[in-house]
């Protein structure tokens, strides 16, 4: 779904609606204190990152959009931590 200026930011919107709905979905999961880290990790990579990144080659992205994808990253990489904004960590070392 490209507009004709280029343009593909309704097709990232909902690329990113869809992803968060999965994170939504896998919420038991990355509570879970009996699934280990990298379970999770590699849960993410399969379940989450393909339905965000779908067609994603024929994107063209811009910064606004770049930050929205990388939000979402963060927020699913802090439910899988457990890790609230109010622990005052800092994305990078989320990551």
């Amino acid at each position: 779904m490209i507009k004709e200026n280029g343009k593909c930011d309704t097709e990232i919107k909902r690329r990113i609606g869809l992803a968060s709905a999965v994170v939504g979905r896998l919420q038991k999961i990355w509570k879970a204190r009996n699934i280990k880290l990298p379970t999770k990790v590699m849960l993410y990579k399969v379940l989450v990152q393909p339905v965000l990144l779908y067609r994603e080659e024929c994107w063209t992205v811009r910064k606004e959009e770049e930050r929205k994808i990388l939000a979402l990253e963060m927020n699913c990489l802090r439910r899988m931590l457990r890790i609230t904004r109010k622990n005052k960590i800092r994305n990078v070392d989320v990551r």
